[in-house]
């Protein structure tokens, strides 16, 4: 069987809620930790992160949950190395979209989130940079000088966009950053010339 996307496993499962606040403190009890706490501006709803070992729920207040057993939203996958071979530091950082967050996280040490893990691995405080950069991600057509000059601003390398649900120019050339590879529905975009 072909594997062309790179689908290695899951990645986490999308559990909507009709109230945020008793859905973190149920996961809470049972030992999963909130990675990150976040609005979706898009859907307007308020959206979180949860983690207990490999193990990841991104969970959402649409109220519109389904209050019954086995009820949830989608199953994000896991995928490949999409970031291999640029020839750079394990230190460097990126801005991904928003549904290979956890994957990245959870095993890919090598790979530094700009918003949600620093480039240690450890989870980072979100100031204002993180906040806008997050927002933007959540856009069907992001703001590319929003997205490039916070990038750039905070030395960001790597930028990846799932083509087949954000609109991105043609050309990220006049941005600062230059086509780097496509893999599956993301295309990869790096800093400075080719």
């Amino acid at each position: 069987m072909d594997n062309k996307y790179g689908v290695t496993g899951i990645a986490h499962i999308g559990i909507p809620t009709n109230d945020m606040e008793k859905t973190i403190e149920f996961y809470r009890n049972l030992g999963f930790q909130v990675l990150l706490e976040t609005y979706n501006e898009k859907a307007c709803e308020k959206v979180a992160f949860l983690q207990l070992q490999n193990y990841c729920i991104e969970t959402f207040e649409n109220h519109q949950a389904v209050m019954a057993d086995g009820a949830y939203q989608h199953v994000a996958l896991d995928v490949a190395d999409i970031l291999a071979g640029a020839g750079v530091s394990w230190k460097v950082r990126s801005v991904v979209p928003n549904e290979l967050l956890c994957y990245i996280r959870q095993y890919r040490c090598d790979i530094g989130l700009f918003y949600g893990r620093n480039v240690g691995g450890f989870i980072s405080g979100i100031g204002d940079d993180e906040v806008a950069m997050y927002q933007q991600m959540c856009q069907e057509k992001p703001d590319m000088t929003v997205v490039t000059d916070i990038a750039k601003r905070n030395q960001v390398v790597f930028l990846c966009f799932n083509h087949t649900e954000q609109e991105i120019p043609d050309d990220m050339k006049p941005y600062g950053y230059h086509y780097y590879r496509e893999t599956g529905d993301y295309v990869i975009y790096m800093l400075g010339e080719e």
